[in-house]
């Protein structure tokens, strides 16, 4: 890392056509031009300090990059290395150098073989690559260590019956309700990237399909096109998103959606934040990421203007509301969207007096536990079972009170 370096003066525009309109006139005179800028690269990547040999000993050397060069580093201290820190292109004449100096020469990288490959081509031998380190999983220090002394690793085993930890909403999440009613609904759900992804984990178990960001909806149309028109909700397609997923990739996927004609159900879980990576802020949140007030997108607004006509809001906490108008828009032979509107309860620390159990209520049926919440737990006394709920963690939201059959959750008297 070196000093930072300001731009001197103002910075202007200009106007150079063949340079930046690649009309197929312009991008046959710029196309020799990226191809002399590689080989001027290739020259560079031969003496630049981001390719590096740190030599020690001799009998094996690695040729590495990133972070696979800091396992390296910590399992094998001794071991000859060449990390490469222009990965592409590589510089050739570099790497035959080091492979002439070392006896055994070993490619660690992560993922695909991306140098390995490359290397092999120059005519280098690869003593040892992907038939040690594989395609898939993760990489570590002890693991490579082991591969290349050809030892098994010592990893202590976990402690016999240790219950599994899998990440769940948070206590009092405006998407509980909504993933708890889905389930109960039994409906295909066509999910995102977000929080709400892990409506997908047990004991919800409510997201049956999630590849990348701003997929669900193009998903959820691509089904309801297959699988057209059905009275049985389990044939039948909700997809969910959340507002700022649905801000930066859903909004085409809808649009094409009405455009084709599509009777899907869409949900766009408006929580006013981003709430998977942080909290940041979104076009609909009313501020810029630098803290200024900016426009607080109104996403009902934004729907009607694509032309849907049926636009529904939910309150995430009645789960009898968002039952009554699932039903009514799954039974729809148009498309609609569902906009759920509820702040995030951690972004804007929102909580509300913890609930409390009637032990001599409760059954332990277990019926609460099934919407996922940390603050409630099962507890045992000789053969009487109840559940109890943390005044720490409970944030009032009342979900789990609502699916009790007992009427044994509520407020504090």
């Amino acid at each position: 890392m070196g000093e930072r370096t300001e731009q001197p003066g103002k910075v202007e525009l200009v106007k150079n056509m063949p340079k930046y309109t690649m009309l197929p006139v312009s991008a046959k005179q710029r196309h020799p031009l990226v191809e002399e800028r590689i080989l001027k690269l290739k020259e560079y990547a031969e003496t630049t300090e981001l390719n590096r040999i740190e030599m020690n000993d001799t009998k094996v050397g690695i040729i590495t990059n990133g972070i696979s060069y800091q396992y390296v580093k910590e399992a094998l201290p001794n071991a000859s290395v060449l990390k490469l820190g222009l990965t592409y292109p590589l510089p050739e004449n570099k790497i035959k150098e080091f492979a002439g100096s070392v006896d055994k020469l070993l490619v660690v990288e992560e993922g695909d073989a991306f140098f390995e490959d490359q290397i092999t081509v120059m005519g280098v031998k690869v003593d040892h690559g992907k038939d040690l380190f594989p395609l898939t999983g993760e990489l570590s220090a002890a693991f490579i260590k082991a591969q290349v002394e050809g030892v098994t690793p010592k990893i202590k085993d976990a402690a016999a019956g240790l219950p599994g930890r899998p990440p769940a909403f948070c206590p009092g999440c405006s998407h509980r309700g909504i993933f708890t009613i889905l389930k109960k609904l039994k409906v295909f759900v066509s999910g995102d990237i977000g929080c709400y992804t892990l409506g997908a984990l047990p004991p919800i178990g409510a997201m049956h399909a999630c590849v990348c960001m701003g997929a669900s909806i193009s998903m959820g149309h691509g089904m309801d096109k297959v699988i057209g028109q059905s009275d049985d909700y389990s044939q039948k397609v909700v997809s969910v998103i959340g507002d700022s997923t649905f801000f930066h990739s859903g909004m085409t996927s809808l649009l094409n959606c009405i455009y084709n004609k599509s009777t899907s159900v869409a949900m766009i879980l408006d929580n006013r934040t981003t709430g998977m990576t942080g909290g940041q802020e979104n076009p609909g949140s009313g501020k810029t990421l630098g803290g200024d007030d900016a426009i607080s997108a109104d996403i009902p607004a934004l729907v009607k203007a694509f032309g849907i006509k049926n636009v529904v809001k939910i309150n995430p906490y009645d789960l009898k509301d968002i039952e009554d108008k699932m039903r009514v828009a799954l039974d729809s032979d148009e498309m609609t969207v569902v906009v759920v509107e509820a702040p995030c309860v951690l972004r804007y620390k929102i909580s509300h007096p913890a609930l409390v159990v009637d032990r001599e209520k409760c059954t332990g049926c277990k019926q609460c536990l099934k919407v996922s919440c940390n603050a409630l737990s099962l507890e045992e006394d000789g053969d009487d079972k109840f559940v109890v709920i943390d005044p720490n963690m409970c944030a009032g939201c009342g979900v789990c009170a609502q699916v009790c059959k007992f009427d044994a959750i509520g407020e504090a008297k």
